[in-house]
This record gives C-alpha cells, structure tokens and sequence, in this order.
C-alpha cells in the first residue's frame, strides 16, 4: 500500500511474482525455465525469499578506448526477485568480479569462474543464514544460477564451446549446415529452408537460394540425457586448458596405455569478432557486395544476373536489388535520418551523428542501433528499395521489434519463429552477401 504524495489517493502495488495470470510472459517467472524449477524442486520455491539469479559477462574497452590493446570482462549478477523494471537497474545489479588483461579470457575463464562456482554451489546447497529485517526472524537463505545472458562469441567463452567454423551452431553441432566461401576464405551458414515445414514451396526453389535442395529437419537443443549420452565416453586431459587453434585426439599405444597429443590446425582464417547489425548491410551504409562477392555466385552457379562482367580492364558488378545511387542516399535515408527527434531518454541524439556527405553514420551505441532497427529503418526504407527486398527488411525489423516488447505471449513466440525462417530465407534471396 502507498499513498500518494499529491492527490492523497492510496494505491495497492502487484507484487512482482504475481505478474501475469493470462499465459503472458511480463516477468522471468513467466518462463518455462522457471516453471520447471518450481516442479523439480518444490522446496526451494516454496521459500520465496530464496534468489533466482543470472549471470552474464562479455569483453569491453573500459574508458572509452577504441583499440583491443587492452581488455576487461565484468562477470554481473542478476537478481529476479523483483519487479522487471527494477531487474536491469544498476543499483540492483552485482558486480562479482573482474576479469581483465591485454586479451580476453578464452578458455582459461573457467580458472577465473571457479571461486564464482563454489560459491554458488555452497550457496545451493547448504545456504546461507540471513536475517530478515523486515519479519525480523533468520532464515536459511538459497540461491540458485538460472542461466546465463551474453551475445553469441561470449557464449562460446562462457561455455567452451564452437562459435565459429564448420561446428558454429551449439544446437547443430556437427549436423551444422556450413558452406566455405573460395573467394572470400570464410564460412557462410545458410540451410535455413530445413526449418520450414516439408511442404514449403521455399524447399523446391534452388536458383532463389544456392542452388541445393535442403532435405530433412535441423536438430533440436539437447536434453540433459542426451547431453549425457553423448559426452559418456568423454575422457578428460586432467585439468590442462585445450589449446585454441588445435584439437585433442586420442592416440592408443597399447592396450593398457592412452595419451592424449595435440593436432594443430593452420589457422588460415584469422577471425574478429566485429559487432555489426544488419544496418551495415544495407544501402546506406558501407557493403560487402564486392568482386570476392560476384565470384562466389558464379563458383556456386547461383544469380547469373549479378556475375562479374569485364569490358577490357574494367570490372563491372550489376546493381543488386537493395541498390541505391548516391544521390537517392542523401536525399532520402541521410535526410530523414539527419531530421529525426526523439523524446528524452528514448535514443542518443542520432541526428547529431548523421552526416548527409558524405551519407555516413556513428557515433551510436546498442541500444540506438535498435531503436533504428526495430522503429527508423522501415520507415526511412519507404519508398527506396523494390518491394521485395523491403519486404524483408522490414519483416526482419518487426521481429525484434514484436520480440523486444515488455508483455510477450506464449502462443505468439511459436508463430514469430515460423515468420523468422521465412524471413531469413527471404534476406537470403534479396540479400545476400557471399
């Protein structure tokens, strides 16, 4: 109960774990993760002073300084004991500890973890006694690690598994649908038509996409017996760190004897991780679409009308359907951009960090490149591109959009993966930089 300062009115606050009772999801207790706690471990739910927490961590460059010369992890603690909009405040956020150094962590974060580790396992297991100030009585205080929260290169540090390479889907694992690119010396991962449903007429059109039939379904994200089951014959190196560039495999001397060796690969294709967005891969910004690009079209015998044509010494590249002249650049997506207002608080001034010549854009940070995403872009898009390429984009910028809202449904979250595989099957077509 709380009464109000001006009109005198007394008002009755929800409490926060009694959010939603009509199937939507407004809190993490809405979530299937939870409700499988609370049935497997009913005790420990019972106690509703007991903490449900996330951990999440990812690299960054502290003071400003854009260069990888130096490195800091911050490994954070979420409490989701209360209201959602007190979860993500910053006096409600623990900060655990830091990992910090020239370079990030890799596959030496679980020596850093470890004193987290024990904590929460003691914490789990036998808690802790706390005194409640407000019942004024001890209690035995338990917590529990629901899950983590990080972007996909800090899963593969979180967790030690593959991110990149012919193994980057943690889902798929070896079944992961890859395609190496001889031109541009990297991999592309499409098969995103295993996703549709048998039926789907995307599945007959190779030339739309490259030139395959995708037969069969993708996999599904493991239980924790098939987990199990798959890494029973699992046989450790006892405690040393895999190296980065190689893999273990098992040489057998004798019956009686196993000895682990180190098979390094030639790292040919040097990665960095780049935090870029689909913003980047449109007209108004810089483009992949090079020669490398065309090249790989042909080598895949895919969009005749996009190949490289050479006229004497010069190299001609068709416009693809997302081309824009430079004119229509500045006088459309730069001046809308350069116009825009927004309330207090909703963006950076993202007018100030457009430039109209030449069109370029800076200056942002993650949360502008969704607000462009998910409001500006398919606005600013009307009218510039043919019908379908828009089409797609703008399907692509709904998604996050209905995906970021405060309240989500159940039974709409089955319907937005459908519309998201077809959306991505539609970029592939329109957009696509190989």
């Amino acid at each position: 109960m709380e009464r109000d300062k001006h009109t005198g009115e007394e008002r009755t606050w929800i409490p926060a774990k009694v959010l939603s009772s009509d199937g939507t999801m407004q809190h993490p207790e809405d979530s299937i993760t939870w409700s499988t706690v609370k049935d497997k471990w009913p005790q420990f739910s019972e106690e509703a002073r007991n903490l449900q927490l996330g951990l999440s961590t990812d690299g960054m460059n502290p003071f400003s300084i854009q260069n990888t010369k130096y490195n800091i992890w911050p490994v954070l603690l979420v409490n989701y004991n209360m209201h959602p909009t007190m979860c993500m405040e910053e006096e409600n956020i623990m900060l655990t500890f830091l990992i910090h150094g020239p370079t990030a962590p890799s596959n030496n974060i679980d020596v850093y973890l470890a004193p987290l580790i024990d904590d929460l396992n003691d914490l789990w297991n036998e808690g802790i006694v706390v005194y409640d100030s407000f019942q004024k009585e001890n209690f035995t205080l338990k917590t529990m690690l629901l899950w983590t929260v990080s972007d996909y290169p800090g899963l593969g540090t979180l967790a030690g598994c593959k991110v990149k390479g012919k193994q980057a889907c943690t889902v798929c694992g070896k079944d992961t649908s890859f395609r190496w690119l001889k031109f541009s010396r990297k991999h592309v991962y499409l098969g995103n038509k295993k996703r549709l449903r048998p039926e789907h007429p995307y599945r007959r059109r190779r030339k739309w996409f490259d030139n395959t039939v995708e037969e069969g379904t993708v996999s599904r994200i493991q239980s924790e017996s098939e987990i199990f089951e798959t890494l029973k014959d699992f046989i450790n190196n006892f405690g040393k760190p895999l190296e980065r560039n190689g893999k273990r495999r098992r040489k057998v001397l004798s019956e009686d004897e196993v000895i682990l060796e180190d098979e390094y690969e030639e790292d040919t294709n040097h990665w960095r991780w780049k935090k870029r967005s689909i913003l980047f891969e449109l007209p108004y910004w810089k483009s992949k679409d090079g020669v490398k690009s065309r090249k790989n079209l042909e080598d895949m015998e895919i969009r005749n009308n996009l190949h490289v044509h050479l006229k004497g010494k010069r190299t001609y590249l068709p416009h693809a359907a997302y081309w824009l002249k430079k004119d229509e650049k500045k006088e459309n997506s730069a001046r809308d951009l350069s116009l825009f207002r927004g309330p207090n608080g909703y963006s950076v001034n993202i007018a100030s960090c457009v430039s109209v010549e030449p069109p370029t854009i800076g200056g942002l940070k993650s949360n502008d490149h969704h607000v462009l995403l998910q409001n500006l872009l398919p606005v600013a898009l009307r009218g510039l591109l043919p019908d379908c390429p828009r089409i797609a984009v703008t399907r692509l910028c709904s998604f996050f959009n209905r995906l970021c809202q405060r309240v989500l449904d159940h039974e709409n979250l089955i319907s937005l993966e459908t519309e998201l595989i077809e959306t991505m099957c539609q970029m592939e077509r329109y957009i696509k930089h190989l």
